[in-house]
């Protein structure tokens, strides 16, 4: 009777030692994956996609193209009334005639400057717009990059800490049923040996 219960703590213990090891390897499986975890949340590039966006828009130009045609067009029919009215006007007709093509190629002018004018401020418009909307990206971007950061964090670390404290429990349930093995095993031993030395 008394090897049956120093044999039954024996495999108790030995079964029990086992079953520690076995959660000790778990535990530190656990703790590896918890520091890959971090290392992987640290590694990942959470910066603002916005961030150098640049704007496109403050540099643009008048069409220049337009304008010298404009110019172009208003002096070819300058010069074309002016030569068909010089024989018409005669001599003393010619200073009221320069005096209409003056005033002639002056309104042209104007309209030209104007021209050049809406396309200025057409442009200065778009870049002003462009620069707004590249604010509020940047600004969107800097909040997306915060929210991301934050959600993977979160997400990651929880289910490894989850993992972690399941491994840290089984762990210690492991260790004292070791611990209460041994101590099931040195009474067994205690009494086969008092069992002994009374017989």
């Amino acid at each position: 009777m008394v090897a049956v219960t120093v044999g039954s703590a024996i495999y108790k213990g030995v079964s029990a030692s086992k079953d520690r090891k076995a959660r000790e390897k778990e535990q530190e499986r656990a703790n590896k994956e918890m520091a890959n975890q971090k290392a992987k949340l640290q590694a990942l590039d959470m910066s603002n996609p916005y961030a150098n966006m640049q704007n496109t828009m403050e540099d643009l130009t008048i069409n220049q193209q337009q304008v010298d045609y404009q110019t172009q067009q208003s002096q070819i029919n300058q010069a074309n009334t002016m030569q068909a009215m010089q024989g018409a006007a005669g001599g003393s007709g010619i200073g009221a005639l320069a005096q209409s093509l003056y005033n002639q190629g002056a309104k042209t002018s104007q309209q030209i400057g104007a021209g050049i004018g809406q396309q200025e401020r057409a442009n200065q418009m778009a870049a002003a717009q462009q620069a707004s909307t590249i604010q509020t990206q940047k600004a969107q971007g800097q909040q997306w990059s915060i929210n991301k950061q934050q959600e993977a964090i979160t997400g990651q670390l929880t289910a490894a800490r989850a993992d972690k404290a399941s491994a840290d429990t089984a762990a210690n349930v492991a260790a004292t049923n070791q611990a209460a093995a041994n101590q099931e095993m040195l009474g067994a031993v205690g009494g086969a040996v008092q069992a002994g030395i009374s017989s």
